[in-house]
């Protein structure tokens, strides 16, 4: 993400005529160097491959620029910030003109989805994200074993559910990223910890499905949207634990450049839980044979972490810095 955040490669290369143009036209919109299109670079593949990404058109990501504007000067509540700018944005990267449920991968907003209480640290507030990226079992090419296997699960699973939640449109439907907003000066403490306790809720579930194989997951990544500006964060598991790390903004709806770098992070996204967690879940949970997909190098180190830390001890949460490499820049530690 480190590089996305940079602005390198961000734009797609089919709009690269047009936006020349536009800068011909109007400063307003800033300057496009030729490092900010996604033009093959060696061995390195295009960021928007194909197979995985949705053509877009320019006037939409300029009216998202200025969807976004109108709510930072409006201060538009966090529904407002979802509906204009978010919403809409999600669908331009995911689906773009295809209607939605025709592909393998989705998204879905999700406000009302509580944890299910076997999976909730207790004594924990906060227990909500606003979307997830899900996949749809039935647009597998292994039907009709991804099904099958999804259903037999479920059978088995709190309220019918093959997930940490039983927001009744998820329950079929695997979760991997999630999202969590909040509008511009809200704390940003509070959405790490909403986020926190989220994917902790999301691991115990994981370990309750895959067991032992857990390992081979080597974390879960998410997003967390302070009003303009996108953060990346991922956690891990280990022992019972889940430890949550953030790194800076890789994206921002402030601009039109820093908003391709928001639609390009999306996108990376998409590719990781297309190309490794979704290999891995159809292997470890489901015991469906995959062809093995080989995931770029890029997903071994994903994020950056300082060392400030906190932590969920004896009801309450404390800061904390014994349990953060000191590599990493900001953690949250959930003892289940």
């Amino acid at each position: 993400m480190e590089d996305i955040g940079m602005g390198d490669r961000v734009v797609p290369e089919y709009l690269e005529s047009e936006m020349t143009e536009l800068q011909k036209s109007s400063k307003a919109y800033g300057s496009f160097k030729s490092r900010m299109f996604d033009k093959s670079v060696g061995e390195d593949p295009k960021r928007y491959l194909p197979h995985l990404h949705h053509q877009l058109k320019l006037a939409e990501v300029i009216q998202l620029v200025g969807g976004a504007k109108d709510c930072n000067d409006m201060e538009d509540d966090e529904a407002g910030w979802n509906n204009l700018v978010h919403t809409p944005l999600l669908k331009a990267v995911f689906y773009g003109n295809t209607p939605r449920g025709s592909q393998l991968d989705g998204f879905r907003p999700c406000t009302s989805a509580s944890i299910l209480p076997g999976y909730r640290i207790k004594r924990a507030s906060g227990t909500r994200v606003d979307y997830v990226f899900h996949f749809d079992p039935k647009k597998d090419d292994c039907q009709p074993q991804t099904t099958d296997a999804i259903n037999e699960w479920r059978a088995s699973l709190t309220d019918n559910s093959i997930n940490h939640t039983s927001y009744a449109p998820l329950r079929p439907l695997p979760i991997s990223v999630s999202i969590e907003t909040k509008p511009g000066g809200m704390s940003t403490r509070k959405a790490q910890l909403q986020m926190g306790v989220w994917h902790a809720a999301q691991w115990r579930h994981l370990y309750k499905l895959a067991g032992a194989n857990l390992k081979e997951l080597p974390f879960i990544p998410g997003i967390v949207v302070y009003g303009h500006e996108w953060i990346f964060v991922a956690s891990a598991y280990d022992n019972s634990k889940t430890t949550l790390w953030t790194s800076g903004s890789f994206g921002s709806t402030l601009r039109l450049l820093s908003t391709f770098q928001v639609v390009a992070g999306i996108q990376r996204l998409r590719t990781w839980a297309i190309e490794v967690f979704w290999p891995w879940y159809k292997t470890h949970v489901l015991n469906v044979p995959t062809p093995p997909v080989s995931a770029p190098t890029c997903w071994d180190y994903p994020f950056f972490v300082n060392k400030n830390g906190w932590r969920f001890c004896s009801g309450h949460w404390q800061w904390d810095y014994s349990y953060l490499d000191p590599c990493v820049i900001l953690g949250a530690y959930y003892k289940h």
